[in-house]
């Protein structure tokens, strides 16, 4: 299948950077980017080990109807996708990850981890406005709303999902790759930097 066939390498290829990083399990995470064909997407397919996943492995969906046009079975947060998509046009490109020492740091600070971002100067040019959403069941509708409504603010170009993982968008796959991995870097000086200072304290 040679349609798309650059915008789905590119998702196959963020897909292993992000497992090679640790930014996301074997089976966790998904990456979508908007086909060339209008009005529609390719997403990463359900339980399938991403480092291995090939781009014929990814599904076409259309983001009016919600219906897969070709390809495996898309990822089980693809409501997700669809949501942010149809929120904004600007929206090129979506990655969700789990980030483990973002993730840990919202565990203590939860909403003000917001603060973070304006600590390094990478995070406050590369990401802008950081989102939070409360813990909602992964997959679930409630939780594609959610994370929807917050993107619905276009200075927003990164949620965090409270004990579950990150979205990033992008105008391509690198901008949303970048920010994922822009956040986790801060995250890791934040805590380093915490540990130093009370182990010299």
């Amino acid at each position: 299948m040679i349609f798309d066939y650059e915008i789905r390498s590119e998702i196959v290829e963020v897909a292993r950077r992000l497992y090679i990083k640790g930014l996301n399990t074997t089976y966790t995470g998904n990456i979508s980017s908007r086909s060339s064909w209008n009005g529609s997407f390719w997403i990463t397919p359900r339980y399938r080990d991403k480092y291995n996943i090939k781009p014929d492995d990814l599904a076409l969906v259309d983001i009016e109807s919600g219906k897969r046009i070709m390809g495996g079975e898309p990822s089980s947060e693809v409501n997700m996708h669809i949501k942010i998509y149809r929120t904004r046009s600007d929206i090129k490109s979506i990655v969700h990850a789990h980030p483990p020492y973002t993730l840990a740091l919202a565990k203590i600070l939860s909403s003000k981890l917001v603060d973070i971002v304006d600590e390094l100067f990478e995070s406050k040019f590369y990401i802008g406005k950081l989102g939070i959403v409360k813990p909602i069941e992964p997959g679930t509708v409630k939780l594609a709303d959610e994370v929807s409504s917050v993107f619905s603010d276009p200075e927003v170009t990164t949620v965090v999902l409270l004990d579950h993982g990150i979205v990033s968008i992008g105008s391509n796959l690198y901008d949303a790759l970048n920010r994922i991995e822009i956040l986790e870097h801060t995250a890791m000086i934040k805590i380093l930097s915490t540990l130093t200072k009370y182990m010299i304290s």
